[in-house]
């Protein structure tokens, strides 16, 4: 019995439907642990590249724009990259309801970042960063906090978002997330693993509320009755046992005693994606799955269809606008355009498509989120950005300030090309002599999720094999080629691929997030599972050999290190056919890197700093002089024996003191004027130069030159 856990630390008279449509993709399984992923590239415990240290104010931060570095007066070096980039996903989209209905005040998440609009989500400012990826906003009773579930626990804000910290549940991952607007220190959360949890002072504490809700439920959405502090109703996805992904089936359930009791009002009905509430008659909800709308007239005691909802469109997301009880969806349709649907009959019949602004829509491999605001307005969360609409959802329009690129992968090649991977936004490239990027057509890597990019040795926007982990599937575009096509596997139901290696004898290898190793003896045509003696363990999003880095160890022939979620790291002296643990236990790794420098590997730890190792079998602490363990990326050389890490935001070099063969002791580098939140340093040799590149989870790629 889980027992206490505390932290360390509408009917309106006339209503109208607007409906939109996703395209293809959208039946198929995200990450384990995430319903068609908010934050893709994250998987179980935020994925394989954190971001920056979630307690600074980001936008209060020196930045590139600034003139002077610490010395006073010398000239920021900095320079933005980004050009042609248009990236960024709003996966969290929430207005704050304890300002009335008629408040402008919005914040949106894309992926770790927050981001907060005071004009109804025209623009945008960032508000802060978490380590981890967030699930799902809540607005407790105090207007300046803010509580948000992420895959490690809750986190509190107590200053309007600037900053966070952890609260509690801390190592699970917990997907929808309360706050009871009848009573403001309630809170529910529902866990992986553990359920539906209550807390009656403000998430502190939880005790279990989940009997009723089956351990195959997997629970999207909570809402609170704002009449009834006791009464609650949930929307859920099941969870096929079989094939550990998303059954087609779902279910509504409902609490008249706090979570003493859930009782089923609804079942098969599809997967019940979300469930909003008219404000001006609370007796008013819609449920969405993926077979239509439901209507409840009587609080959610029932539901019923909604008759003249059209056949097979498949709902994702939807909101009820204003004192009006107008109702905001978003519907799929596999084979068709992508657009919003309108009602202003109850659900009796339909006005659309419209599809202004949402040109590029057709190609979205991820639901997008759909808020509506007072009047006209709707906002919507998708895998480009915050777009805006003032006619109720029949024209969008891009925001401005909400870019949140989310790379989860920048990665340079020999000849100076450059590929940046991102969450939500596909996969971006940079020629050699090029200024701006240019994105990778979807009908050509027919996927938005990007965790890592491979390219073999040389390989160019030409030509050269390069091998794409995504959600769901490993992708390769074989030399001369332009399209990417999924590579085979034994049938493997997904990839998730974060890391390759390839060995000195052609053998690749991959880091794949519920399968372990996987291994190509053909040169990456066909892969099958390699885990050798390596048992399957438990995780937050199930029972999975979870791999995250590997690397082929470049002293040491067949000599392989394989990073892990939550086992550490472990080590194959036989090319990734047999692995042995190494000293370093129960931890998650990011990136695992040889340094030519110190002639030593060096592995990045989740939350854990650096750790240090001349065998690969012993591991060291080596977070000497820095700020924060919250690293997220790491750059070597081994032509000029240079060393960057990203770290809590900032970058550091080793302390030029430091020795070949000792740990490394980190310096700051280039304090003052680096850009706000840097991650992923690369160390990249293009026509114009040497260059040092960072991403920006604000304003996307930096670069100085070295």
């Amino acid at each position: 019995m889980l027992g206490r856990v505390r932290s360390s630390f509408c009917h309106g008279t006339l209503a109208a439907i607007v409906v939109s449509v996703a395209a293809g993709g959208c039946g198929s399984r995200g990450p384990i642990g995430d319903l068609e992923p908010r934050d893709p590239g994250r998987g179980a415990d935020g994925g394989a590249r954190p971001p920056a240290d979630g307690s600074s104010d980001a936008p209060d931060a020196l930045g590139p724009n600034d003139t002077s570095d610490a010395g006073g007066g010398a000239p920021c070096t900095w320079e933005p990259f980004a050009e042609g980039i248009v990236a960024g996903g709003a996966g969290v989209l929430e207005r704050d309801p304890r300002l009335g209905a008629s408040s402008n005040v919005v914040y949106a998440f894309s992926g770790e970042q927050l981001y907060r609009s005071e004009d109804g989500g025209e623009s945008w400012t960032l508000r802060s960063n978490l380590p981890v990826a967030v699930q799902a906003l809540a607005f407790p009773e105090n207007p300046s906090d803010l509580l948000v579930s992420t895959n490690d626990g809750v986190y509190v804000s107590h200053d309007e978002g600037r900053s966070f910290e952890p609260f509690s549940l801390r190592g699970t991952l917990v997907g929808a997330l309360e706050v009871h607007p009848a009573a403001r220190n309630r809170v529910y959360a529902w866990v992986i693993g553990l359920g539906v949890l209550r807390s009656n002072d403000g998430g502190e504490t939880w005790v279990p509320a989940s009997r009723g809700i089956d351990v195959n439920d997997h629970v999207i959405r909570i809402d609170g009755d704002p009449r009834d502090p006791d009464v609650a109703i949930a929307t859920t996805v099941l969870i096929d046992p079989a094939t550990r992904g998303w059954s087609t089936d779902g279910r509504i359930v409902r609490t008249t005693d706090d979570g003493g009791l859930w009782v089923e009002i609804e079942r098969s009905v599809g997967r019940a994606h979300d469930l909003r509430r008219c404000a001006a008659n609370p007796d008013v909800l819609y449920a969405a799955h993926r077979f239509g709308l439901l209507r409840s007239e009587d609080g959610g005691e029932s539901f019923a269809p909604i008759d003249g909802f059209p056949d097979g469109e498949m709902v994702f997301a939807m909101d009820v606008t204003g004192l009006g009880c107008d109702l905001v969806t978003y519907v799929g349709f596999p084979a068709e355009a992508v657009g919003m649907h309108l009602s202003d009959t109850d659900g009796a019949t339909f006005d659309g498509p419209y599809v202004g602004g949402l040109a590029d829509a057709t190609r979205w491999r991820s639901p997008p989120v759909v808020r509506a605001l007072s009047g006209a307005r709707v906002l919507m969360g998708a895998p480009s950005g915050a777009l805006l609409s003032d006619d109720g959802g029949r024209s969008f329009a891009p925001t401005t300030g909400l870019l949140g690129v989310g790379a989860s992968a920048l990665v340079p090649t020999e000849d100076g090309h450059l590929w940046l991977g991102t969450g939500g936004a596909g996969l971006w490239v940079l020629d050699r002599d090029a200024t701006r990027w240019e994105r990778v057509a979807p009908d050509l890597l027919p996927n938005d999720w990007v965790y890592s990019v491979t390219p073999t040795r040389g390989a160019t926007l030409a030509g050269g094999d390069v091998f794409v982990g995504s959600w769901g599937s490993l992708y390769a575009r074989r030399g001369g080629g332009s399209r990417f096509e999924p590579v085979p596997n034994e049938g493997l139901e997904t990839d998730n691929v974060f890391g390759m290696a390839r060995l000195a004898d052609g053998t690749w290898l991959t880091a794949s997030q519920t399968d372990g190793v996987q291994r190509s003896e053909d040169g990456g045509e066909t892969f099958h599972l390699s885990n050798g003696n390596m048992e399957p363990w438990v995780t937050p999003a199930g029972e999975f050999v979870d791999a995250r880095a590997i690397l082929s160890d470049p002293t040491r022939d067949g000599v392989v290190l394989l990073g892990t979620a939550g086992r550490g790291i472990w080590r194959s002296t036989d090319g990734g056919l047999r692995w042995v643990p190494t000293d370093l236990v129960d931890e998650s790794v990011i990136a695992i890197v040889y340094s030519t420098a110190h002639q030593q590997l060096l592995a990045l730890l989740l939350g854990e700093g650096i750790v240090a190792s001349e065998d690969g079998i012993r591991w060291t602490p080596a977070n000497e002089g820095l700020a924060s363990l919250d690293v997220s990326g790491i750059s070597t050389s081994p032509s000029d024996l240079a060393v960057y890490l990203a770290a809590g935001g900032r970058l550091y070099v080793p302390d030029a003191r430091t020795d070949e063969g000792n740990t490394p002791t980190w310096q700051p580098f280039d304090d003052a004027c680096v850009p706000p939140s840097a991650t992923l340093p690369r160390i990249v040799e293009r026509s114009d130069g040497r260059w040092l590149v960072v991403v920006s989870g604000r304003d996307g790629p930096f670069r100085r030159p070295l």
